[in-house]
């Protein structure tokens, strides 16, 4: 997923020292060393992270200005409750809001310059189209101006089809076959044709 960003030239010198092994196998062989890290948990996190123990915890320590509360509203503006600073929040997410509502509320878009958390219904989470920057492709050069492949846009889920048409401003429109569930600013949208990694780029919006 996240090798989208390299060259040809980079992947040729790329050596994975576990080579096929199994993550399970990997920490047996861990025990029977001696390693003390045999049985470490996973991180789950940003993996540098080490005094602080999230990356809430880091921003907060290093961007303290990122954490002032202001708005939640829904789509229409209106507003509903306040947010606690908008590093807390994510996209889909739903528990944590602090809103009483007959229904289940999403948070669905995040404002930084108005500092507002969006929130609506389930269906609102659902875009086909997404606008993408920052564009890499491994070979060097997009197939074409307009190609399908399949994307994925995010680590852990599975590809879906999709069409993604270049702009002349080295951006791309990305339309899926059938729609997506929490398309997420900053997150990467990676490209595959099949099994092969065909490159990818950062998601500045859902369209």
């Amino acid at each position: 997923y996240m090798m989208y960003h390299l060259t040809q030239d980079q992947l040729a010198h790329i050596i994975f020292p576990l080579g096929r092994t199994y993550k399970k196998d990997t920490r047996r062989i861990s025990k029977e060393k001696g390693l003390p890290t045999y049985n470490k948990a996973e991180s789950q996190d940003i993996c540098f992270l080490t005094s602080e123990s999230s990356y809430v915890e880091f921003l907060r320590n290093h961007a303290p200005e990122a954490f002032r509360s202001g708005n939640i509203v829904d789509k229409k503006g209106r507003v509903l409750g306040q947010h606690r600073g908008i590093p807390y929040y994510t996209i889909g997410q739903r528990k944590g809001l602090g809103i009483a509502a007959r229904t289940p509320l999403y948070v669905t878009a995040l404002r930084p310059d108005k500092n507002q958390v969006v929130v609506g219904d389930n269906d609102d989470l659902f875009r086909t189209r997404l606008l993408a920057d920052e564009l890499h492709f491994t070979d060097g050069e997009a197939p074409a101006e307009e190609f399908r492949c399949q994307a994925k846009i995010r680590y852990g889920i599975k590809v879906h089809d999709c069409t993604v048409t270049l702009e002349r401003n080295g951006r791309a429109v990305v339309k899926f076959d059938e729609p997506q569930r929490a398309i997420t600013t900053g997150q990467s949208v990676v490209f595959y044709d099949d099994d092969r990694l065909i490159g990818g780029g950062t998601i500045m919006r859902a369209l």
